[in-house]
């Protein structure tokens, strides 16, 4: 004979808070009552309940498909993509690049780990047309040192960017009209 279970009342199961004692359902099947987070009471398998394979009313379930949906909704848009190329620059370290990012320990805040977040901290500045570039290239990804910029201004923003009279060699060269591969040539020879 199975031994009896002892059920503790208020004890709590992920968002699940056991309200009431168990009884048996015309199918002999343990049944508690429980309260979830929500504040909706609900009537579980106990079985689901101690075994985790319940978690709550189906707000939790409703809070991961809000998520999902959203994240579905924007996957392969470019602001989506721009999240995931910053995540696996900066935590990924067998990354052609992580001698610029992992190995200088560029990182972006903890919270950007969900798109939703990402999201919500750059859609008020976000433009199609521009890329979100660190002002200072040693920091991380954060808020504050991040900023929208066209690809030329981010060209100029590298380290390894090479300047004449405080241009770029493409601006000097659109300037002057001079080829860029002359420029090259004549700050090689030069060196």
């Amino acid at each position: 004979m199975p031994a009896k279970l002892k059920i503790e009342i208020w004890k709590k199961y992920w968002k699940l808070t056991i309200t009431r004692d168990w009884w048996k359902s015309r199918h002999h099947k343990t049944l508690v009552e429980c309260n979830c987070d929500c504040w909706n009471i609900w009537t579980f398998l106990l079985s689901q309940l101690i075994n985790w394979m319940t978690k709550s009313c189906w707000c939790y379930q409703r809070e991961m498909a809000k998520d999902w949906s959203y994240l579905h909704w924007f996957t392969w848009t470019r602001i989506h993509n721009i999240w995931k190329w910053i995540i696996k620059r900066c935590s990924n370290w067998t990354s052609k690049v992580s001698k610029y990012y992992y190995d200088k320990w560029i990182s972006f805040d903890s919270s950007r780990l969900k798109f939703t977040n990402f999201y919500e901290d750059m859609l008020d500045w976000y433009w199609e047309n521009l890329t979100i570039d660190r002002i200072d290239v040693n920091w991380n990804y954060t808020k504050e040192n991040c900023r929208r910029i066209t690809i030329q201004e981010q060209l100029r923003n590298r380290s390894n960017t090479i300047t004449i009279e405080w241009m770029s060699v493409k601006e000097y060269s659109i300037m002057k009209w001079i080829p860029e591969w002359r420029i090259y040539k004549m700050i090689k020879s030069q060196s």
